[in-house]
């Protein structure tokens, strides 16, 4: 998919706006999903300060869970088994997304002060605008277009994660996605579905091709890259909208040798399944207003041996923070109804908040009706 747009570019006119700003645009057209993340999230730990970078690339026919999910219940892995169709778990929160050449992904990659949701949301709002389709942000991290019968429509995902004071958000833009495929191979829990108010994941999305149908990918990706130089400051200046096809160009572009052993590391199965016994018990998937989650609780001759908290948030340090403390408060306790009955008396809100978790009170009641779920339910 190599655009006639630069890959790689040098300064623009944000300099002289007072700015400290220097945007790259990366362009690929590989579809290897393992490689292409594995690049993005090389590029996410040494992206230098004062440095903005928009990356554009596709994968071919895979599923790419979030963070914290649960590969076997996010997907029909039987399914994809038989048609070839890659597993990937990626670094950000979020749900379970499929992918195909019918749609693109774009990454902004900035250290902070400079990364900044809304003004990144704000470069593709103006790139679909500039192409006739009008979208908003919804939700926790969704942009959705009104069709004319008065529905609203999905057109694009995004998640986000970080690496000290280096960030990445990234995000599709469904152009023309398989349908089919999608509701194939994705199989999500009716919490989240019902949390939309659809009833199945494909009534969710639209193509942006069904709504522009002389749209291309050669022209999504030429608004995408006139909108981050418009906001970045790039607007016109030649160095950066012709810049070197090479994207050994960006100074921080990884070695090959790093991405391949990355990649490898993102195809292996302890990446992708993790080493955790199969759960004993599990509570049904339920609908918060911090995501969609489930806990699980794995045993072993009769004992507690790990508590595991499964979710979509988009805060990544939930599900590992939580997995950690409640794991501490059950290892070792009889496997029954009445042992784990009352563990949340002794699980106070301080516990959370000194991990880092913002609004414990809300997040220790809505893991109380989880774990109420599991006692009474399963054990």
């Amino acid at each position: 998919m190599t655009s006639d747009l630069m890959k790689a570019g040098r300064p623009g006119s944000a300099l002289a706006r007072g700015e400290d700003c220097r945007p790259f645009l990366l362009i690929t057209d590989g579809l290897d999903p393992y490689r292409n993340l594995a690049v993005e999230h090389l590029l996410t730990e040494n992206v230098p300060a004062g440095t903005v970078l928009l990356y554009l690339w596709q994968n071919g026919r895979s599923v790419i869970i979030g963070r914290n999910q649960n590969l076997q219940r996010e997907c029909s892995l039987q399914a994809m088994q038989a048609d070839g169709i890659l597993a990937v778990r990626r670094f950000s929160g979020g749900g379970a997304v499929y992918h195909d050449p019918g749609n693109l992904n774009f990454s902004f990659i900035a250290a902070e002060p400079l990364y900044n949701i809304p003004r990144q949301m704000s470069v593709i709002r103006a790139a679909l605008e500039s192409l006739g389709i009008r979208a908003e942000v919804s939700g926790r991290n969704d942009l959705e277009t009104l069709l004319p019968d008065g529905s609203r429509r999905k057109v694009s995902g995004n998640a986000f994660y970080q690496d000290g004071p280096r960030h990445c958000h990234h995000g599709t833009l469904l152009l023309s996605l398989s349908m089919q495929d999608l509701s194939r191979y994705l199989t999500p829990g009716s919490a989240k579905l019902a949390g939309s108010g659809v009833a199945s994941v494909r009534s969710r999305v639209v193509n942006l091709k069904e709504l522009e149908p002389k749209l291309t990918l050669e022209k999504l990706e030429a608004a995408l890259a006139a909108a981050f130089c418009r906001e970045y400051g790039a607007e016109g200046d030649s160095s950066v909208l012709a810049g070197a096809s090479d994207p050994a160009d960006i100074p921080f572009y990884p070695k090959e040798a790093e991405i391949q052993a990355f990649a490898e590391r993102l195809a292996s199965p302890e990446w992708l399944y993790g080493s955790e016994p199969p759960a004993s018990a599990r509570s049904r998937e339920m609908r918060f207003s911090w995501g969609t989650a489930s806990l699980e609780i794995s045993a072993a001759r009769g004992r507690c041996r790990r508590v595991r908290l499964y979710t979509d948030a988009l805060d990544t340090g939930i599900a590992p923070a939580v997995s950690e403390i409640m794991t501490r408060f059950t290892a070792g306790r009889p496997f029954t109804g009445e042992a784990l009955r009352d563990i949340f008396t002794d699980l106070k809100p301080d516990r959370l908040s000194n991990a880092g978790i913002l609004q414990p009170e809300t997040l220790i009641h809505d893991l109380n009706i989880l774990w109420e779920d599991i006692v009474h339910e399963y054990l």
